[in-house]
């Protein structure tokens, strides 16, 4: 059986206002050469879910501009938990599109569905509702003062694990 699919946002998921907030308040730095620093508690907590699944990643997050090798790069650099395996295509001419992010998870999906033949769990964690009506249940808005919490890991873990 095919791995389940993390959809991930970064900004508000792994990248958090109250980690930016504490490094700031340290007079430490925010960013790197890749850009904000990763909040080590919501990075802890997506390795919960990848350790308990082994899902693949697949960025939804305006990073995914940045390319493939990029965000990549980046993950071995920080040594961040789970492969990315894909991003999403954008919707560029329909920006304004409403669900935006949840349409281009359907074409990701789509597109996936010709080249395997078989269809995937799949979670979408983000800290914005831009979904549509059928992948809510499956969408875990997080915080983003805080990023995953347990609590959302052990949602994403029920949703990707489920008969």
């Amino acid at each position: 059986m095919p791995a389940p699919i993390i959809f991930l946002d970064l900004d508000g998921v792994l990248n958090t206002n109250r980690h930016l907030m504490s490094l700031q308040r340290q007079s430490l730095p925010i960013m790197d050469r890749y850009c904000y620093l990763f909040d080590p508690e919501a990075v802890a907590n997506l390795g919960i879910i990848i350790d308990a699944t082994d899902a693949a990643i697949v960025v939804s997050s305006s990073w995914r501009c940045e390319g493939i090798d990029f965000l990549r790069e980046m993950w071995g650099i920080r040594n961040i938990p789970g492969d990315i395996t894909g991003v999403t295509p954008r919707y560029g001419a329909t920006y304004g599109l409403e669900n935006r992010r949840g349409w281009e998870i359907e074409k990701y999906l789509a597109i996936l569905r010709q080249s395997e033949n078989t269809k995937r769990k799949y979670v979408i964690i983000d800290d914005h509702d831009s979904f549509l009506p059928h992948q809510q249940e499956l969408f875990i808005h997080t915080n983003s003062n805080v990023g995953i919490t347990k609590e959302d890991a052990e949602r994403a873990i029920n949703i990707l694990t489920m008969k």
